[in-house]
């Protein structure tokens, strides 16, 4: 088999029940942290700016603008959201340099909310296949 089908197996058939206990507990750790440095982040220089430009440029209201509110397309709520989350620089590393919970967690927020939702298990799923995907780029 080769790499790519290996690859799109990953993805599309890894369930909850193949996560190991060491991965997942990576992931909560990084959704929790992610979603702190998001609250800490989002009073900073140029966020309210970022947020009120996608405010102002309409489309589907598909995802949410965290600790802000409001509805923009879920593509624009990743990038805000991720802004926020980097933007103390304070976030996770899962090996030193590399901030991949800051790009997954606010994309895989929007994607749900797009999907019209998921519940936990498919959510922490999803997060560990795409971090472990991101993370094999790198």
């Amino acid at each position: 088999m080769s790499i790519e089908h290996e690859l799109v197996r990953f993805v599309c058939r890894t369930a909850y029940e193949d996560l190991k206990p060491e991965p997942l507990a990576t992931i909560k750790n990084q959704l929790l942290t992610v979603l702190g440095t998001t609250i800490a982040g989002s009073t900073q220089a140029g966020c309210q700016t970022l947020i009120d430009f996608y405010l102002s440029q309409g489309g589907k209201q598909e995802a949410t603008i965290l600790i802000y509110g409001g509805r923009i397309p879920a593509q624009a709520a990743a990038l805000v959201n991720g802004v926020m989350a980097r933007a103390l620089d304070f976030d996770d590393a899962l090996t030193p340099g590399v901030h991949i919970g800051a790009s997954t967690v606010p994309a895989a927020l929007a994607a749900a909310e797009l999907r019209g939702g998921l519940d936990g298990r498919e959510f922490l799923t999803a997060l560990v296949v795409g971090t472990e995907v991101g993370s094999a780029s790198i």
